[in-house]
């Protein structure tokens, strides 16, 4: 067996089942859009979105593994695809069927490629992709014109620069709701660009939207959207006339742009919108909705069509997020239990949530528009944000790091101890949440033993706490890092860790961070090195041959 052999087949054996994190191609392949694609090219998919306008019209934009970005299916009258029409000429055959058009075959969209997008979203007449380093880009309907007509259609994605609204932001998180584009900036505030059409006017904006507290995360419905501030309450804004908003809306007295919160009795940790229902997991499991109920599509016991009070839905068993699209009025929400959700709404089968079983999340929306909600678990993410959050920490709380003044609780470490604060703990992470309640001994106990974590790993958590930055750190305590985020259920920490241990994978580095990740039982992240792996054989089989070939695969691969 030759050298190349070796490695591919020792790093096959501990990927062989996540060479694709979520888009499983057995799920993709459930989808019309997928039916005749070549199982080697759904294998490679890392972030999938499929938008519709009807159940037989798809269309999909999705990046594979080498950051380049494909276009297929419904097109529509507005290039919500974001291909350019010689691209499609030139290349594939197209065909118009009814109101738009459709593009047979996956064309790629250069405009996106090689940026790094890590959202991707439409709405009724265009489409928004953010990156990592958080540019905005934007195709189809100009969303600054109230002319429908196509010398308004961009034809290729491009960077949004409109200098009165970014003003030289940068984007943390963008959503879509039917008409407008929802943009949070890294700096934390909330900025909206589009078109409302209200039940007596037509709304333009291009504007910042002020809140009564500092913006956390934003998913859209098809005239409203829902923010979720830094500590978990709801704020709504935009068209509520029929009870999306969650509250009594009066067009003639409340603003389309003036976010009001809504009242619910707990923390809310997940949003999602339809097109005109707002869906809410609260802390610790319960769920609650308010909008059109026609129909009875909410999933409650109501009869009334409209519903613009929270009212909540009785599951028995614990969720983790909640999800909806505003092509159709399905809800979904992803149990605690694996590969079970539940789903229902505006389908003669789904009055009420019925449970699903599947293999993976992506089975259950199969042949739909792919479902959002403000912010998804890594291992589920679907089109979610994925930059680490700004925290915004003040002066004080940088003083306060690790510092005796004010602590009232001890973090004993393998190195030592740290000063913490329960206030700050509580209020910054959603793992201490729960831990420093009194019903626990650790909420009782002055000294808190986290002595069984890597001790680098763990103040470089505690540091990300307290001043929303994440220190340099060796591969070793990066992965651990990684497994903090992960056991604690932190998908914007976990998500830098991954990107940050991705950036890091050099020829010259790959034997020591696949050495850290197995170290770990870090699949994911060994997997990573796989995927360089084998898309670097002829420079790593150079490198190795630099080195003393047989000492270096002896301690890569662990070869006796």
């Amino acid at each position: 067996m030759s050298v190349i052999h070796i490695v591919i087949d020792k790093l096959i054996r501990i990927s062989n089942s996540i060479v694709m994190n979520v888009y499983n191609y057995v799920g993709l392949k459930k989808w019309q859009l997928f039916a005749n694609s070549d199982v080697n090219i759904l294998a490679q998919i890392t972030l999938c979105h499929v938008f519709s306008e009807t159940r037989t019209q798809l269309g999909v934009i999705y990046i594979d593994h080498k950051d380049q970005v494909y276009g297929k299916g419904y097109n529509g009258k507005f290039n919500k695809l974001g291909i350019p029409n010689q691209n499609i000429n030139r290349t594939y055959q197209y065909r118009n069927q009814g109101q738009g058009e459709i593009v047979e075959g996956a064309v790629l969209i250069p405009e996106l490629s090689g940026e790094n997008i890590s959202s991707i979203l439409t709405g009724y007449r265009y489409g928004a992709a953010m990156s990592k380093t958080g540019k905005v880009f934007f195709w189809g309907l100009d969303l600054s014109s109230e002319d429908y007509s196509a010398s308004k259609v961009t034809q290729a994605p491009k960077l949004l620069n409109n200098g009165k609204l970014m003003n030289g932001e940068l984007a943390r998180q963008i959503t879509c709701s039917g008409c407008a584009l929802g943009i949070i900036t890294r700096s934390g505030k909330l900025l909206v660009w589009g078109l409302w059409t209200g039940p007596d006017s037509t709304i333009m904006l291009n504007q910042e939207v002020v809140m009564d507290a500092e913006p956390k995360s934003i998913v859209g419905g098809g005239w409203h959207f829902a923010v979720t501030s830094l500590y978990h309450h709801l704020f709504t804004f935009g068209d509520g006339s029929l009870g999306q908003l969650g509250y009594e809306w009066d067009p003639a007295k409340d603003s389309y742009t003036r976010p009001k919160r809504v009242s619910l009795p707990e923390p809310v940790m997940s949003v999602a919108c339809s097109q005109l229902a707002t869906l809410v997991f609260l802390q610790p499991w319960a769920l609650y909705i308010f909008g059109e109920n026609t129909n009875g599509r909410l999933g409650v016991e109501s009869k009334k069509d409209i519903l613009s009070t929270p009212t909540r839905i009785n599951l028995s068993e614990p969720i983790q997020y909640v999800l909806a699209s505003i092509y159709d009025s399905v809800f979904y929400a992803v149990t605690s239990t694996p590969k079970r959700l539940y789903r229902w709404g505006y389908d003669a089968s789904l009055v009420k949530p019925q449970s699903m079983e599947v293999l993976t999340t992506i089975e259950a929306f199969a042949n739909r528009a792919i479902p959002v909600c403000d912010m998804l678990p890594d291992s589920d993410s679907v089109s979610a944000p994925t930059l680490i959050p700004e925290m915004n920490s003040t002066g004080q709380l940088n003083e306060l790091c690790d510092q005796e003044l004010f602590s009232d609780v001890t973090l004993k470490l393998q190195d030592g101890e740290f000063k913490g604060h329960r206030s700050i703990l509580y209020s910054r992470s959603e793992h201490f949440k729960s831990l420093l309640q009194p019903c626990w001994a650790e909420g009782q106990s002055q000294v808190v033993d986290m002595t069984y974590y890597d001790a680098k790993a763990y103040r470089a958590y505690l540091n990300y706490v307290y001043r929303g930055s994440v220190e340099s750190l060796e591969p070793y305590s990066l992965v651990q890092l990684y497994m903090i985020a992960d056991e604690y259920l932190d998908p914007k920490l976990k998500e830098y860790c991954y990107t940050k241990f991705k950036s890091l994978i050099k020829v010259e580095s790959v034997g020591e961070l696949y050495r850290a990740a197995e170290a770990n039982s870090c699949e994911a992240l060994a997997a990573e090195c796989y995927h360089y792996t084998t898309q670097n054989i002829t420079a790593l089989e150079s490198h190795l041959k630099a080195v003393n070939l047989q000492v270096y695969l002896q301690t890569l691969l662990a070869i006796e």
